[in-house]
């Protein structure tokens, strides 16, 4: 097994893992489920455990987590060689022609098959004629996916997607975001004169498929509307019927996104059938047609792939509604903006995407369970491999943690004597020396909290909040203060680490994160309980959610055997079996009031920390 592992040796627990999983799936698994703490090198480990079935598509959520990936393939192949790897992500983020970042991947596509057409693409061009070879040597030599592309531009003059593409199909190991693994309809661009059958895949960061919506869905704004009704009255006037659906639809969005739950829009209240669903989508794809012309003959090609038409945006959006498991959802967000959303309601448009796989590997530090899977996912050949259990450690041996009862953020709790207590907890939180987390389970909730506290020196997370304005601020006082949504792109997407050692020394669970009661969940659970009973549906959906958004937080402090964290639990939710179980809590400590909770801050602050 050695000669397909990336490293020349093996960390505690990695041999172990990897030889469980190749026996689970020796037992005819058709999925093997698997559980391991940041920093254990799960990819190495998914690497020499699927590379003795190749090929492989190893899936990421974001372009950004390709790199690991890369780094270790590259390490392998300088170590062994004898095989080729590739990558993909987004076509338009690779386009040497285009110049704008706020193109819509499906507007940008149109462009790029109108320019293809038309013989006017000289990367795509030359693309066709160079070899996996010739590509294969520039990726071989960079870590960098972002330095790969760019040689390729400059050495070869060819387009990186489509000779990466050309790679990827005689690669053994194929790194993609979610999109090109999870979307038929995308696999087949890039496999052109292969089959799903014959690929296994792995899925990082597992735990985004216990809520369809995380993946398989898609967005517009009520402005994005507004700029598609102009953009059809100047190009395509004639198509008087879209220009009314998309009114009605701007108008009913606006009536019904009066917070930031979803409330769901019938079809019927649009007049969204299928036939005007078609025509939304002829009518889009007329219009960037002749807006495309306009400026290629005008301005020139780099002008007319850059030019966003919002219409094909929304048209795209809208044609996921053609499969009765999409609804349709309107929200507003914290900046007062409508959005759309078209998400799926139903887990059976992940089980589509993942039946035609041969194997598959799913793994996260926070997994969907076995019985999440078979039961709501509806596979029933799996089988889980729990690194932790061949750990002579595990991160929560590391945690103080304490369940503080006297809070509570349950809906009949709420008011403005409730949001005082859960300040005056974190007040006192707020002495713990070190970077510290506070996770809420809403940005409303968020809010409500943080009008009881000073934060003058405090970072809050809004929807606008980047991960390199965080990281910024914390490079130069560790001792901040940061106020995060569960779930958000802060609590689970990002480390804050320096030198391998987590900067994070509390963190502050401010209520349970269950999945706020819309109209999504509620259209989740309705679908869900046409198979299963809708009690059972209802807890395992409910409280995966709340396992996985409070374990991905509580993971950004302990990252490896010499981190140590101060956890609160403030909820008395908590302190149920069920949850837990869930989190694997053997050893905690209770504060009934807020006098009882300084003395555990003050203890584990002087004897643990």
């Amino acid at each position: 097994m050695s000669e397909l592992f990336p490293h020349e040796s093996f960390r505690e627990g990695q041999l172990e893992s990897i030889n469980e999983i190749l026996e689970k799936f020796r037992e005819r698994n058709k999925i093997v489920i698997f559980k391991a703490p940041t920093g254990f090198g799960k990819t190495s480990v998914a690497i020499a455990s699927m590379l003795t079935d190749p090929p492989v598509i190893h899936s990421v959520r974001t372009r950004n987590e390709i790199q690991p990936v890369i780094r270790d393939l590259k390490k392998l192949f300088d170590k062994r060689r004898g095989f080729a790897y590739s990558f993909i992500f987004s076509a338009h983020r690779m386009c040497p022609l285009l110049r704008s970042e706020n193109i819509d991947p499906e507007d940008f596509w149109l462009s790029c098959s109108l320019l293809r057409s038309l013989g006017k693409c000289e990367f795509y061009r030359n693309s066709e004629k160079i070899s996996p070879e010739e590509v294969f040597y520039i990726v071989s030599q960079e870590i960098l996916p972002e330095r790969a592309v760019r040689r390729l531009v400059h050495e070869l003059n060819t387009c990186p997607f489509f000779s990466l593409a050309k790679l990827a199909e005689a690669s053994s190991y194929v790194v993609a975001t979610y999109p090109y693994a999870l979307d038929p309809e995308l696999f087949g661009v890039i496999f052109e004169s292969r089959d799903q059958s014959e690929y296994s895949l792995v899925i990082d960061e597992a735990h985004m498929l216990s809520i369809p919506s995380r993946v398989f869905s898609e967005e517009f704004s009520s402005r994005d509307i507004e700029k598609a009704v102009e953009e059809i009255e100047i190009y395509v006037p004639e198509a008087i019927e879209a220009i009314q659906l998309l009114q009605r639809l701007k108008e009913i969005s606006e009536k019904k996104a009066v917070s930031n739950q979803l409330r769901i829009i019938r079809r019927e209240e649009v007049s969204l059938d299928p036939y005007s669903i078609d025509l939304v989508a002829q009518t889009a794809a007329e219009v960037k047609k002749r807006v495309f012309i306009e400026l290629l003959e005008s301005r020139g090609v780099e002008s007319a792939v850059s030019k966003r038409v919002r219409v094909v945006k929304i048209s795209s959006a809208l044609y996921l509604l053609k499969d009765p498991r999409f609804e349709i959802f309107a929200t507003r967000d914290n900046s007062d903006k409508v959005l759309v959303q078209v998400s799926a309601v139903d887990h059976s448009v992940i089980k589509d995407s993942l039946s035609g796989y041969k194997k598959i590997l799913m793994m996260s530090g926070t997994p969907p369970t076995r019985e999440f899977v078979a039961r709501l996912i509806d596979i029933n050949e799996v089988d889980s491999v729990d690194a932790l259990s061949y750990l002579s450690w595990k991160p929560q041996d590391n945690m103080a943690v304490i369940i503080a009862t006297e809070l509570s953020s349950r809906y009949i709790y709420r008011g403005e004597l409730m949001y005082r207590l859960y300040a005056s907890y974190i007040n006192k939180f707020k002495d713990v020396e070190g970077l510290k987390l506070i996770v809420y389970p809403s940005y409303d909730f968020m809010r409500n909290v943080l009008s009881y506290l000073s934060i003058e020196n405090d970072l809050v997370e809004t929807s606008r909040t980047t991960l390199e304005e965080i990281l910024q601020s914390i490079s130069r006082d560790h001792d901040k203060t940061i106020h995060v949504v569960a779930g958000g792109k802060i609590s689970e997407g990002i480390e804050f680490v320096r030198e391998s050692r987590s900067l994070v020394k509390g963190v502050f669970i401010a209520g349970v994160p269950y999945p706020q009661p819309d109209d999504y969940m509620n259209e989740l659970i309705n679908r869900g309980s046409r198979k299963i009973n809708r009690e059972v549906f209802r807890d395992l959906v409910i409280t995966n959610e709340a396992y996985i958004r409070t374990m991905q937080a509580i993971g950004r402090s302990v990252r490896s055997e010499l981190d140590k964290a101060l956890i609160i639990l403030g909820d008395r939710r908590f302190m149920s079996s069920k949850l837990r179980n869930a989190l694997g809590l053997e050893r905690f400590g209770v504060a009934r009031d807020l006098e009882q909770f300084s003395l555990l801050i003050k203890r584990v602050s002087e004897e643990f920390l």
